[in-house]
């Protein structure tokens, strides 16, 4: 009983009092929430850029190849007749790309490098040796456009004649989409720092 009347009793064996174990206790619990603490921040910011960066990735891609699929649809529809191209516009083509943005449209139809039909200013990505598409993001008409381009070669009686279609988007929907993806990681995070802290 007399061991623990007084705060400064010496604990047996280690040469301590008990005000200096409380101490050693208290310092220790302080060193190891700040470990914890510290490394689930380490974590969420971790987190929050992989989960990020991959959900860009994704959205991105999921445009590509919507955008790829209505210059495919275009390049279909082309034609040789009596030597000239023609090209019976599907309307499919260009609808697939609607979008509850209402995102805006750009196309181009060039024959040998000339425009004959489309937006004439509309820049063309480039194919490099052995692509089938080319994607590329500009800035058209003052606002963010991610494009698609292709070629073909149409082959009729003694002509051979090379066309390529462009077909353009603005990415008002894109970044929408970007922005509530960006947002699950931020309340994931939430949730992990709320359970560390309870």
């Amino acid at each position: 009983t007399l061991a623990f009347r007084s705060r400064r009793t010496a604990v047996w064996g280690t040469g301590l009092t008990m005000t200096d174990v409380v101490r050693v206790s208290g310092s220790l619990r302080k060193r190891l929430a700040v470990t914890l603490v510290g490394g689930a921040a380490v974590l969420a910011i971790l987190l929050f850029f992989v989960v990020r960066s991959y959900a860009a990735q994704i959205a991105q891609q999921g445009q590509d190849q919507i955008i790829g699929a209505s210059v495919s649809s275009i390049l279909d529809a082309a034609v040789v007749r009596d030597g000239a191209v023609e090209v019976d516009f599907p309307y499919a083509s260009l609808s697939m790309l609607g979008t509850e943005r209402d995102d805006r449209v750009f196309y181009a139809i060039y024959q040998d490098d000339a425009v004959i039909s489309g937006y004439g200013n509309l820049p063309r990505p480039q194919l490099q040796a052995g692509e089938a598409r080319a994607f590329e993001t500009v800035v058209f008409d003052g606002v963010p456009v991610r494009l698609a381009s292709a070629t073909r070669t149409l082959i009729g009686a003694n002509v051979r004649i090379q066309i390529a279609v462009s077909v353009g988007q603005t990415q008002d929907a894109l970044t929408l989409v970007k922005a509530a993806r960006d947002k699950q990681p931020k309340d994931v995070q939430l949730m992990f720092f709320e359970g560390v802290i309870n």
